[in-house]
């Protein structure tokens, strides 16, 4: 663990000198953040298909108690979520190279609950689950665009100093 006095300051933004595709990827990760809690988990109607009932299952499963998996699926998913969120926001801004497999692992674990749906359910109400889900995953997939496009490999490349071509064109 590096002492306190090594560890960097922390900054999500540079300054208006920002490419545009960066502060669309940020606010992407927030969006997404707001958008699988209500339309993924929706522990207010307890409409969990898309997210929710993949975790209950990977939860119940190895305790053998179904009550684990509601808990895990409304505490624990969503604190995750909202963690990753956080931590990509800053990592985005700050132009840190982690962003990159972070947000490859964040597609990556939310196709597989979606995918996994129908070996949870089986394919009763797939539809929904799929209409549910949608809105994330189609924000992943821009999230993935920003950060790994044309203006995203320069920012990360520059490390964060945006050279006055990249602000402008973007």
């Amino acid at each position: 663990m590096a002492p306190i006095d090594r560890i960097p300051p922390v900054e999500t933004s540079h300054g208006p000198d920002r490419p545009q595709t960066i502060k669309v990827a940020q606010r992407l990760v927030v969006a997404q953040a707001v958008v699988s809690l209500f339309c993924g988990f929706n522990p207010f109607y307890i409409m969990i298909y898309s997210f929710g009932f993949p975790i209950v299952w990977l939860f119940s499963v190895p305790t053998g108690d179904i009550g684990i998996g509601f808990l895990a699926t409304l505490v624990v998913a969503p604190a995750c979520g909202i963690a990753y969120a956080t931590v990509l926001y800053r990592w985005i801004g700050c132009a840190d190279r982690r962003a990159h497999p972070a947000v490859v692992v964040g597609t990556v674990v939310l196709v597989a609950l979606v995918a996994s749906y129908p070996m949870v359910m089986g394919w009763q109400f797939l539809e929904i689950a799929l209409f549910t889900g949608a809105p994330s995953l189609v924000m992943q997939a821009v999230l993935l665009y920003q950060v790994f496009g044309p203006a995203g490999r320069r920012w990360f490349g520059s490390g964060g100093v945006p050279a006055s071509s990249t602000s402008a064109g973007d």
